[in-house]
């Protein structure tokens, strides 16, 4: 298994940097090396939730989200 880095949320105003497997692109599809990427103002409002709420309209439970693109 090929990985790369990804930074996620696990709590609120709290990422971590994590190893996920790397995707493996199809035949029409490119891979890209990002060497650089920033957070956008949802990105931002996820991270001070903690992560997107699994069932916002039933109360579920946070689910941690990559974030920056």
């Amino acid at each position: 298994m090929t990985t790369m880095k990804s930074v996620r949320t696990v709590g609120v105003n709290t990422v971590e940097v994590v190893d996920v497997e790397r995707p493996v692109p199809g035949p029409k599809d490119v891979l890209v090396r990002v060497r650089a990427c920033g957070i956008c103002g949802t990105d931002v409002a996820l991270l001070h939730m903690g992560g997107m709420p699994a069932h916002a309209h039933l109360g579920g439970d946070m689910v941690p989200v990559a974030v920056g693109h």
